[in-house]
């Protein structure tokens, strides 16, 4: 399985590197001057969209958060660093409008990133070329130039006319890849696609085949279908038959297979046990936790000190603390020059 991959996909939304900007401005909790106001907006967008996730893929609250109250908790941290973004102007209408928005979204935009209108940014300060970490500090988008377990780096950039994208693995084993929240977007990875398209098997980003609709290698199905005889179906629900050439079960719902049925994935929460079964699946570490020698190792705390970014909770990064760069601490940062 590769599941217990996934905290590693979480922890590595955030930063600049050198790359891109000189420095970072981080915090534990809402920057200083993010208003009551602005707060209640985050508040508002951080329960929609974690009741929403939960309703579409609850192995993703579970695995990456470990409960919507969680969720909803890193969300508001995460909203709190892009209203202190340099150059972003998220207001509370804005991010409560977007709320409201989510609440409805069909679970394939939001596996796709196909974001309400109600979500779009407002325009930011930044010209191309600068550092971002978020779509919202830029006049056009925030392109990702530099991914790490740890890092992450943008720059402003209008985004591609023809985009190209690498080849990811089957999409339903990346059980974080929707913790890309409306209205606080990250902007377009280089290596990934524009919101609301998928990658094809020739490395083009396009639109996403419907339900029903016929599909190919070259014309994939949005997320999180699968493409089975050539048609777009959803993946199995449980009970489902599984196995060896077809659809396979619906893990984003918590479901693997076994014994040729598609069965609730077993679950561990912090500090338990993870042991394999006979057919070698790993349990799912609740949190961002990581199954290591048999047990689901708990991520750090904010400011505790770090190696690399899966120690940390999204949306902190394990970044060097101080100039010398010999210690590092799991902290939350946005671009700042």
């Amino acid at each position: 399985m590769i599941l217990r991959r996934s905290a590693l996909s979480v922890a590595a939304w955030i930063c600049c590197t050198a790359l891109a900007c000189s420095s970072c401005s981080t915090t534990n909790d809402a920057p200083a001057d993010v208003g009551d106001a602005q707060i209640d907006g985050c508040e508002a967008l951080a329960t929609a969209y974690c009741a929403r996730l939960d309703g579409c893929a609850p192995a993703v609250v579970f695995r990456a958060f470990g409960d919507t109250e969680t969720c909803r908790k890193r969300v508001v941290l995460d909203c709190g660093s892009a209203i202190g973004a340099a150059g972003a102007h998220l207001q509370r209408s804005g991010l409560e409008n977007c709320a409201e928005a989510v609440t409805t979204m069909a679970c394939t935009d939001l596996f796709t990133g196909l974001h309400p209108s109600a979500c779009a940014k407002p325009e930011g300060e930044r010209i191309s070329g600068a550092g971002c970490s978020y779509a919202a500090q830029c006049r056009s988008s925030c392109l990702r130039t530099s991914v790490s377990v740890d890092r992450w780096c943008g720059r402003c950039d209008p985004e591609p006319t023809e985009p190209e994208c690498d080849a990811v693995a089957p999409h339903e084993f990346q059980l974080v890849k929707p913790i890309d929240v409306p209205g606080l977007s990250r902007g377009t990875d280089r290596s990934g696609c524009p919101q609301g398209l998928v990658c094809s098997g020739e490395k083009r980003c396009v639109e996403g085949a419907a339900q029903g609709a016929a599909c190919s290698d070259t014309e994939p199905c949005l997320r999180p279908l699968v493409c089975d005889g050539g048609t777009c179906k959803k993946l199995g629900a449980r009970a489902a038959p599984c196995g060896l050439g077809m659809v396979a079960c619906n893990v984003y719902e918590g479901l693997w297979c076994a014994s040729g049925r598609c069965v609730d994935i077993r679950k561990a929460d912090e500090g338990q046990p993870c042991p394999a079964d006979l057919g070698g699946n790993i349990p799912l570490c609740a949190r961002s936790s990581t199954c290591v020698e048999g047990t689901c190792v708990p991520t750090k705390p904010d400011g505790a000190a770090c190696v690399m970014g899966s120690d940390c909770l999204w949306p902190a990064v394990c970044l060097p603390d101080g100039p010398s760069g010999t210690t590092r601490k799991c902290v939350v940062a946005a671009c700042s020059t």
